[in-house]
């Protein structure tokens, strides 16, 4: 009996550090420089490289100028605006856009549910071949973004 119980054990510490899931990530990055704008794309993929999420972060300095005709609530839904269509159900994406009024910038985050999410969506967030990692990663640095290695 003893033995048994130290073989499950063993088999709960061996799933335990597996984590359950086979996936893995890649991320890129594309910094604007001058602009103080930066945008993040990190890909989690299954073993077999077909992408399950998408991540994209967008970081941006606002103008001066904004904050005084607008506050925070207005520029919020103006930016939402670029990004979310009523008009059409965007399911498998969850936008988040926020303003940091002291530090002046903007900070876009979409995460898209492959599973879920249209062609017609995410060729609008510039991502046309969004389900195959390494197209997905040779795009992105074709457009000049800095990318870690699909593993």
């Amino acid at each position: 009996m003893k033995k048994v119980g130290m073989m499950f054990a063993f088999v709960l510490l061996l799933a335990a550090c597996s984590g359950g899931n086979s996936g893995a990530d890649v991320t890129c990055e594309l910094d604007y420089g001058d602009s103080q704008s930066k945008e993040i794309v990190k890909v989690e993929y299954d073993g077999d490289k077909k992408a399950e999420k998408i991540i994209i972060t967008k970081e941006a300095a606002l103008a001066d100028y904004l904050f005084e005709e607008h506050d925070v609530e207005e520029l919020e839904k103006l930016f939402e605006a670029d990004y979310v269509n009523p008009d059409i159900d965007q399911k498998g994406l969850t936008f988040d856009i926020s303003i940091d009024k002291k530090k002046k910038k903007l900070s876009v985050k979409v995460e898209a549910d492959i599973s879920k999410v249209s062609k017609g969506d995410m060729k609008n967030l510039g991502l046309d071949n969004y389900k195959d990692v390494k197209k997905i990663v040779k795009d992105l640095k074709a457009s000049g973004y800095e990318c870690g290695k699909v593993e």
